[in-house]
């Protein structure tokens, strides 16, 4: 955050760059998804998002990584919010999501349908409300969800319905807060409590065990100066139950162009 709060000035003077360079990514994520479908059609196994484990999904020319779910949900929303409607790029990018097979992706699909694409404020509640069930009855449906798939069915004997739903984070959460990692006041304040590689991939609790209460300030900070439109916070809500948008340094910078050559969609001016 601390670095885009000095470089922001520069990068309104680029606005033109920045459309040439989003227009090359759609370009790119286009062909990108040409060899996703390819794969979940054909199987094909060098496109897997998770090779040689039984799990679903295909990522195409991207290594898997969060940074696949964020790139297609943000040119998504973008693709949306532009004056000229891109109805088969649309379509493209939401199979996409899809196809990646992770939840994050679904995620993200389900929140831009909500926000974005739904503009009827009491039918955003009905699908905020239904979302609520499904989280609530996590455990009802979540077997029957798994007889489907033999990794999953796995997961589900070892781990439950909650570790199904959150891909074992939480007993990621459970094992970094244990008594035995005693957490002092300093650790509180400024983090240090675990060091990369480890960490939970929920941005709340990453963040905290990283840098501590004030890194959660700063962050905070830094979003709610972003001033952006609702849905543009998408993948920071994701983010927060699926890794982050903060471990991705060029997602965070594509976020923020998208935003620079959108000036109708949040406040740059307040960092000039």
């Amino acid at each position: 955050p601390l670095l885009f709060w000095g470089v922001w000035s520069v990068l309104k003077n680029a606005n033109h760059y920045g459309v040439v360079y989003v227009n090359q990514l759609l370009i790119f994520l286009t062909i990108n998804a040409v060899f996703i479908f390819f794969g979940a059609i054909f199987g094909v196994s060098i496109f897997e998002s998770y090779p040689l484990s039984g799990r679903w999904g295909y990522n195409g020319l991207l290594f898997h990584n969060s940074i696949s779910n964020i790139l297609y949900g943000l040119l998504l929303i973008f693709l949306f919010k532009t004056n000229r409607k891109r109805g088969l790029l649309i379509f493209i990018f939401s199979l996409s999501l899809l196809f990646l097979g992770q939840k994050a992706g679904m995620f993200y699909l389900a929140l831009i349908v909500c926000f974005v694409w739904i503009k009827n404020k009491a039918v955003q509640v009905g699908f905020l409300g239904l979302g609520g069930v499904l989280l609530l009855t996590v455990q009802y449906w979540v077997p029957f969800i798994v007889q489907h798939n033999l990794f999953w069915r796995n997961v589900y004997e070892k781990h439950g319905s909650w570790g199904v739903f959150f891909s074992l984070r939480n007993e990621n959460i459970q094992k970094i807060l244990s008594p035995t990692n005693d957490m002092n006041v300093l650790d509180f304040f400024i983090g240090g409590t675990i060091r990369f590689p480890m960490r939970v991939e929920m941005m709340p609790f990453d963040v905290f065990l990283f840098y501590g209460a004030l890194g959660i300030i700063v962050l905070s900070t830094f979003y709610v100066r972003l001033s952006a439109k609702v849905y543009w916070y998408i993948p920071i809500a994701v983010s927060c139950f699926a890794g982050g948008i903060y471990e991705s340094p060029l997602a965070m910078m594509i976020l923020l162009i998208l935003l620079l050559i959108n000036p109708n969609e949040a406040s740059p001016s307040r960092y000039s």
